[in-house]
């Protein structure tokens, strides 16, 4: 029996509706990833883009699936990534941003748009950046205090703070200050950084690799070639 042109009507209507729709949430979910502080370089990146061809790139992939899936999970550990340069560390933790703001728990948060409290919200930093946002903060005539910079890191769902090493002086207060807080909230929190574990060490201190050890993971990036492209001279 031929099927009434209304009832066909409907069907392909919701058929287009069901593909707007989708089409619409890949676009905030893109939107959303563009504005987690990662460079535009990573627009892309993903994990089923993340090209593995050693063993230890597989580890490596591997290592960052299991810590987004961990934060997916409704886990709270740390991350610790540490290499040469131009081994991957930033890409991975562009993968695990975009995993963790992708995952079906998080979905929730697309389809409820004014319900922007089911959105978890993972951001990434230079530790240059954080350093520079709070010394800001410090002059007389910002707009913004001290605690409230701080509290803003302190109290993102999961935070990639890069290049651990780089910040100068100031460096182990403001990120002691900010570990203290997200540990005692249980906030996840990912370091990268090009020291090897042992100058890690020696940088940090124990005051706030303590309070990361609680549940963590750690991968180095030792014997992964540097992955940048390179311009051979004409």
């Amino acid at each position: 029996m031929e099927l009434p042109f209304r009832i066909s009507y409907t069907v392909g209507a919701d058929k287009e509706i069901e593909a707007w729709e989708k089409a619409r949430i890949a676009q905030e979910k893109q939107s959303r990833f563009e504005k987690c502080g990662i460079g535009e370089r990573y627009f892309s990146s993903s994990f089923s883009t993340f090209q593995t061809k050693t063993q230890k790139q597989q580890e490596m992939k591997g290592k960052g699936e299991r810590y987004a899936q961990a934060i997916i999970k409704g886990g709270h550990g740390n991350f610790i990534l540490c290499g040469t340069a131009g081994t991957g560390k930033t890409l991975l933790g562009a993968c695990i941003i975009r995993a963790v703001q992708d995952s079906e728990n998080n979905t929730q948060g697309y389809k409820e748009r004014f319900n922007v409290c089911n959105y978890y919200h993972a951001q990434y930093a230079k530790i240059t950046e954080i350093i520079n946002a709070i010394s800001a903060a410090k002059s007389f005539t910002s707009k913004t205090s001290v605690e409230t910079r701080i509290r803003e890191y302190a109290d993102y769902d999961l935070l990639v703070i890069d290049e651990i090493g780089t910040g100068g002086k100031d460096e182990t207060s403001v990120l002691f200050d900010i570990i203290d807080r997200r540990n005692s909230r249980k906030k996840p929190t990912m370091f990268i950084s090009n020291l090897n574990w042992q100058e890690l060490q020696n940088h940090c201190g124990a005051r706030i690799l303590s309070r990361l050890k609680a549940n963590i993971m750690f991968f180095d990036t030792g014997g992964i070639a540097d992955q940048r492209p390179t311009f051979e001279k004409t």
